[in-house]
């Protein structure tokens, strides 16, 4: 098939415009959306790949649907007491199964669509996105953002010019705008909202720093079970996997 590379696809116009982006590099790219069992309308999410499939070709893009239910429950749970910061702990988990699915599929390459213009929220900042990096590099996949200094203009004029109209964004104070209808709706979307821009909610980097540092190694025991649950010992994964892309050996 080539160099294929997977984005976190929640088909609102910044992880569209990383798929095209990927596409542009990659000869396929798989889309990957996640079920976490708080978002609506995820039929939405199929309709927006189905815009890339008609630019790119099905032959050289994926669309798959994953449940990771009961890990986002187990996350909240272990993370209740820190509600201001209930996106990051979705956003970890989707990251980890991001990294399952990459192992699983043979890719080496993984991008969000996380973006300066919403680096207020903690799942987008900076220094946040350096640490998931160093968690991806951890299993030999180059985690990008390849969207991340792309301005609202420049996200809808790059996809006009592929033929793709989310049509007009709907503003919010503190926020760059969505559209409506053309993406799952989160029942926690309201917390970035109320939370990113709220003095007695800060969020600093250091505190987000601080919860990865809690939850990462948790985390990293997901993938241990992921593939145990299967019948796998991953460090036997790793090693046929890096043998059969070359890569070297650790």
């Amino acid at each position: 098939m080539g160099e294929r590379a997977s984005v976190m696809f929640s088909g609102g116009v910044d992880s569209t415009l990383v798929a095209c982006l990927l596409l542009e590099k990659f000869d396929a790219v798989h889309l990957i959306t996640f079920d976490y069992g708080a978002d609506l309308f995820l039929k939405n999410a199929r309709k927006s790949a189905q815009r890339v499939i008609n630019v790119f070709g099905e032959d050289r893009v994926r669309f798959d649907l994953i449940n990771i239910r009961k890990w986002w429950l187990a996350s909240q749970v272990r993370n209740a007491k820190q509600f201001n910061l209930v996106c990051m702990s979705c956003k970890l988990i989707m990251h980890t199964r991001a990294i399952c699915y990459c192992l699983e599929n043979d890719i080496t390459a993984h991008s969000d669509g996380s973006i300066r213009e919403q680096g207020q929220h903690p799942e987008q900042m900076e220094g946040t996105l350096k640490v998931l990096s160093d968690y991806y590099r951890e299993y030999d996949i180059d985690f990008t953002s390849p969207a991340y200094d792309f301005s609202t203009e420049a996200e809808d004029e790059k996809l006009a010019d592929l033929g793709i109209d989310f049509g007009t964004r709907v503003r919010v104070p503190g926020a760059k705008g969505s559209h409506i209808h053309k993406q799952p709706f989160c029942l926690f979307a309201f917390f970035d909202v109320l939370f990113s821009d709220n003095p007695f909610y800060p969020h600093q980097q250091e505190d987000v720093f601080k919860h990865l540092e809690k939850n990462l190694q948790w985390a990293k025991t997901l993938i241990v079970e992921f593939f145990k649950e299967k019948g796998l010992d991953l460090d036997e994964v790793l090693k046929q996997r890096r043998q059969r892309l070359g890569l070297e050996t650790r």
